[in-house]
């Protein structure tokens, strides 16, 4: 799928995968080959739970809860077959076991990341380039265990319910139809595990006072837009509400629930992990302990993309200049043909933008050589705005047709088990750090 494709590697944590979905399937075929028509009901079944994740190389069985497998494995059994309901359940969870063992061990590794996405609307370009694909890149690290949520109870600081409601699941088929591969990286609804997250956030309050948070740069942001906006007194509560001032004492509960001592923030958010290194030392010296981590930033290959206008960044909040991922085509190359450029011979931060995005997206060597072409024509003073806003279109077209298609493609009851057994996984390590803050304050 040209340059939104997950690169596919060859190494150990591969062949384990490799090695243990060909033992799965030698115990499914040999029982099949002894007991074919007695048997092959239940093979059926089995292969049609993992027939997604199979196609992708993954365990057959992660990511789907073990009773349900074990439920349709006996269901598809037949009642007149002399194998018993308790011999294809003990086949069953052996072959679960397989494979949540091979999971184990491919999510162990040295370094924990976490990052998250706000469900506020549809995903642009500048997003996929800025932080889906750089996230796409670490889970291809053997060395990183990652955790990447859809942040819907962040987005309520400053978004409508109704809006998060209907983006949330969304974003999840964007982050999957972008390379993010549930079973190489542990994806989960943030809302799913917020019984938790928010007490370990009420639990850290007490480690920072007001005055801190009231400096961090969101709310100070928010606050001059209500200023620029000339919102009246009494409207303030939507620009600096307390969900918003207490924005960073719940990221920090994030990552320490999944105990990560990696975070990739942008300029914008270093303050926050700032915030939730001195929130981890304050409670670790009170108590003793080393209990909360204290995260620190990871370098990514992020590109930062600038709005077709080149006013600042390109966001989903300004969808008149940002190429949106469910833009049509066509509606995507009117926006290019009314971007801002500049006169020839001539460079500017917006131009630049513009073609960094051209060249990442480009799916072909002919279409790069040829951006290539045209930005050393302009350079050198040549009037070619036009033929760069052409080859960029239809670049854009290209990855945009790609990137819906592999987004419709993606089957929903399949999203639904990775986002449960993401949650599952993640719920127990928020648990775990509860349990042992609990310990070390005594309760």
């Amino acid at each position: 799928m040209g340059s939104i494709e997950i690169s596919q590697k060859s190494g150990p944590e591969d062949m384990a995968y490799e090695q243990a979905i060909a033992a799965q399937r030698d115990i499914i075929d040999s029982v099949d080959d002894a007991l074919v028509p007695l048997f092959q009901r239940r093979a059926e079944a089995a292969r049609e739970i993992g027939r997604i994740k199979a196609a992708h190389g993954l365990p057959v069985f992660v990511g789907a809860r073990e009773q349900e497998v074990l439920d349709r494995a006996c269901a598809a059994n037949s009642d007149a077959s002399a194998l018993s309901q308790e011999a294809v359940t003990t086949l069953m969870r052996g072959v679960m076991k397989t494979s949540r063992a091979v999971q184990q061990s491919w999510v162990d590794r040295d370094t924990r990341v976490i990052t998250g996405f706000r469900p506020t609307s549809d995903l642009t370009i500048g997003n996929y380039l800025g932080a889906v694909r750089p996230s796409v890149e670490l889970q291809n690290d053997p060395t990183i265990e990652l955790y990447i949520f859809v942040a819907d109870l962040h987005g309520l600081t400053d978004t409508s319910p109704r809006d998060i409601a209907e983006y949330r699941h969304a974003v999840v088929h964007d982050l999957i139809a972008l390379g993010v591969n549930p079973e190489r990286s542990t994806l989960y609804m943030q809302s799913d595990i917020e019984g938790p997250v928010v007490e370990i956030a009420n639990r850290v309050g007490p480690y920072i006072n007001v005055g801190a948070l009231s400096n961090t740069p969101s709310l100070k942001e928010k606050m001059q837009d209500a200023v620029r906006k000339g919102i009246t007194e009494g409207d303030e509560a939507s620009f600096s509400n307390f969900a918003l001032l207490g924005y960073p004492v719940l990221m920090a509960a994030d990552i320490y629930a999944q105990r990560a001592d990696r975070v990739p923030v942008g300029n914008d958010q270093d303050a926050h992990l700032e915030l939730a290194r001195e929130i981890a030392r304050r409670f670790n010296r009170a108590h003793g302990s080393n209990t909360l981590v204290e995260p620190q930033n990871i370098a990514l290959n992020a590109l930062r993309i600038l709005s077709l206008d080149g006013k600042g960044k390109m966001s989903k909040s300004n969808p008149s200049q940002a190429i949106i991922l469910t833009d049509d085509p066509e509606l995507a190359e009117q926006k290019i043909k009314k971007a801002v450029t500049a006169s020839a011979g001539e460079w500017n931060a917006a131009l630049e933008s513009h073609f960094l995005v051209a060249e990442q997206t480009a799916q072909t060597e002919e279409d790069r050589a040829r951006i290539a072409e045209i930005k050393q024509a302009h350079q050198a003073g040549q009037s070619v705005m036009g033929d760069f806003k052409k080859v960029w279109g239809k670049v854009n077209a290209h990855f945009l047709d790609e990137f819906q298609n592999a987004k419709a493609l993606i089957d929903e009851a399949d999203t639904i088990s990775a986002l449960r057994y993401g949650a599952d996984r993640a719920e127990r390590n928020a648990l775990d750090t509860l349990n042992n803050m609990k310990e070390v304050m005594g309760f």
